[in-house]
């Protein structure tokens, strides 16, 4: 057979021959030269018996694997040569040694390699490298292109982890899909969309229209996540908030979300302003921002922000107050100016001086550095109970006065009645005298 192909040297084929011991209809195996017999395809083999070519399908057939087959019986010391060509057409088939192609290469059909391919190397380290030097620039390495340009098509790297090279379920994608006259580049798994960048710059988790610059569409609970900090068990990451004057961060720290002021991502998360915790809100910074005015918000002495209510619905253990009117008169009613009230002046009374009186149920209590107790505030609304209590001590104290007078009053007329009878008698008398 005539050969049109790649050179000898780089094992395009090979020669084997075999001297036969008698009687053999049929040749495998290990030749006398060459090594074992091996081929491909059965189209693509040479056979001659003792210089005189063979004719296939004729006097020799290859049906069997890597076997000459259908031979007349052979003669002792009958020499058997056998050619194995590489299947190709102009250039195909298979190269088992390195394989250097000088400029362009064009491929119509399949292609399998075996080995590394290097592309701008000759030393590729990597099923497929990619070589390129071009410093100061952004090298064109690889380029994927469908010829198609409306919206909806594109083109895909897929990446699949199974046996079934078709399976689209067991991999993942990037894709550059075109919306419009741009071009959006997307993330797939298993066949469905995760992620998008589009041509704005725009990313979109869970959704293929991003309008800022990250969009998250998620349902049930589902959302974005910041896991804590591995070393640290009461400790998270942080998202930090840029603004013109100062960054402000939030992060949960030992089981609190924390709002803080004057933080320098990498470096330091700011100063706490607010506090979420499982009771609720709290800020030092708003308790240490005080006033001595009236307030529709209460802070406990734990800086917890409170909703005050006198629902029977949120009380127990109800009882008659003790406390009235003799501890009102022990009460200290003062005129004052807060320390951040500049000179408006106020009225009102001291906690301490409250505590002092006995009535610690009117009074908010903080902590000292110790853990100690400490009057922190008045509960003035509360404290019109104590009013209350001491109006109506009042009340029963003028009754009972008003009931001393009253019986007086009619004592009185009564002994003025008499003294008109006794007048009236010694006026008779003295006429009948």
């Amino acid at each position: 057979m005539p050969y049109l192909g790649k050179t000898p040297s780089q094992a395009t084929r090979q020669r084997y021959y075999k001297t036969a011991s008698g009687g053999e209809t049929s040749i495998s195996g290990t030749m006398t030269t060459g090594g074992t017999l091996t081929f491909n395809d059965g189209e693509f083999v040479d056979v001659k018996l003792n210089g005189v070519s063979l004719v296939a399908g004729t006097d020799y057939n290859t049906t069997t694997a890597n076997t000459i087959g259908g031979l007349s019986a052979l003669a002792a010391n009958d020499q058997v040569e056998i050619v194995v060509y590489d299947t190709f057409s102009v250039f195909s088939g298979d190269v088992d040694s390195n394989l250097s192609v000088g400029g362009n290469l064009s491929v119509t059909g399949t292609s399998t390699l075996t080995g590394n391919v290097g592309i701008g190397t000759d030393a590729p380290a990597h099923n497929v490298e990619i070589v390129a030097t071009a410093a100061g620039s952004v090298n064109d390495s690889l380029q994927i292109r469908n010829n198609a340009t409306s919206s909806g098509t594109g083109s895909r790297i897929r990446f699949i982890n199974s046996t079934d090279n078709t399976s689209d379920a067991n991999g993942a994608s990037i894709a550059s899909v075109r919306d419009g006259n741009d071009n959006d580049l997307v993330f797939e798994t298993e066949n469905s969309e995760a992620m998008r960048i589009d041509h704005s710059g725009n990313v979109g988790i869970g959704t293929n229209s991003p309008t800022q610059p990250l969009t998250i569409s998620a349902s049930g609970a589902n959302g974005l996540f910041l896991l804590r900090d591995e070393s640290d068990a009461a400790d998270s990451c942080r998202l930090f908030f840029d603004s013109s004057n100062t960054r402000y961060a939030l992060f949960a720290e030992d089981g609190v979300l924390s709002v803080r002021s004057g933080g320098t991502p990498g470096s330091s998360s700011g100063t706490e302003r607010v506090q979420f915790t499982v009771n609720g809100i709290n800020s030092s910074g708003v308790a240490g921002n005080t006033t001595v005015s009236s307030a529709n918000l209460f802070i406990s002495g734990g800086n917890n922000f409170q909703k005050s209510t006198s629902s029977r619905r949120y009380k127990t253990e109800i009882t008659d107050a003790t406390h009235g009117l003799a501890d009102v008169l022990n009460l200290r009613s003062v005129t004052y100016k807060g320390v951040n009230d500049g000179e408006t002046l106020f009225g009102g009374l001291i906690a301490e001086e409250v505590h002092d009186a006995g009535l610690t149920e009117f009074v908010n209590y903080s902590q000292d550095d110790d853990g100690n107790d400490v009057p922190e505030g008045v509960h003035y609304g509360h404290m019109v109970a104590l009013a209350f209590k001491a109006i109506q001590e009042l009340k029963t104290g003028l009754d009972a006065e008003k009931a001393k007078v009253a019986a007086l009053e009619t004592e009185n007329a009564t002994q003025a009645t008499q003294i008109a009878d006794l007048i009236t008698r010694v006026a008779a008398l003295e006429e009948a005298e």
